[in-house]
């Protein structure tokens, strides 16, 4: 079953290290409310692979047999056409973006990360990760040779540091002094979790 759009040989390897990398930033205190993976992708596997007592993905693009995930609400939207998401403020006690960012063009990112903070419940966490922007001709390489999907590395928008992710995590809401920002799969991905005060 593949995890996301196209093939590539390492694609579901890839998504569950970045499902383990965004699960081990999540306080365990959280896990009794609900979870919000944006951009969930065609299988939501992080959502598979995560204990939370509600679990909600939201992706344009969503597979036809998406009944087939007991206990995960999948919602269907378009993020390039309108940034809000229909959930209440002060609802939500997590939300994911994993692989996503680099997808969505530069001037969308900060209302939608904005209405993340908003869903977000105050002491609510919103936890991403992102290609390092070095990477890029490497996953292009990859995505030649098949390794990740072609389909996903060439849709990507732009590429991004450390600096480039906190700045704009900050200018939707969160507190410079709430954001964390690090490296993992040996410092060709960037995580970051930024806390709602």
């Amino acid at each position: 079953m593949n995890v996301t759009r196209g093939y590539g040989l390492l694609e579901t390897v890839l998504s569950d290290l970045r499902a383990k990398k965004a699960n081990s930033l999540i306080p365990e205190a959280l896990r009794h409310g609900k979870v919000v993976d944006i951009g969930c992708g065609v299988t939501p596997n992080f959502l598979l692979k995560t204990q939370f007592s509600l679990k909600t993905g939201i992706d344009s693009v969503l597979r036809d047999d998406i009944a087939n995930f007991e206990g995960i609400e999948l919602l269907s939207q378009d993020f390039f056409k309108d940034p809000f998401i229909a959930l209440e403020s002060n609802s939500v006690q997590a939300v994911t973006m994993l692989a996503v960012f680099e997808h969505i063009l530069p001037a969308k990112l900060p209302p939608l990360i904005h209405e993340i903070y908003r869903i977000l419940e105050p002491g609510g966490y919103f936890i991403l990760t992102v290609p390092a922007g070095w990477t890029d001709p490497i996953l292009k390489t990859l995505a030649r040779l098949r390794l990740i999907s072609p389909d996903e590395i060439f849709d990507h928008k732009d590429t991004y540091n450390r600096g480039d992710v906190k700045k704009i995590i900050q200018l939707s809401g969160f507190s410079e002094d709430l954001i964390e920002i690090g490296l993992f799969e040996m410092g060709m991905n960037i995580w970051a979790r930024a806390k709602k005060s």
